[in-house]
């Protein structure tokens, strides 16, 4: 199984490259929108 998988990367690196760049882009672009709590409050939870 790992070496079909293996195989299929090395005859098609041009895809394998453009699916790796495709899911940095996104991975990119769901970073820049996550929320982020910058006020943090310094009180203890009751």
């Amino acid at each position: 199984m790992l070496d079909r998988i293996i195989l299929f990367a090395l005859r098609n690196r041009l895809f394998v490259i453009a699916a790796a760049v495709l899911l940095l882009i996104y991975g990119g672009m769901v970073i820049l929108k996550l929320p982020v709590d910058v006020f943090l409050t310094s009180t203890v939870p009751r």
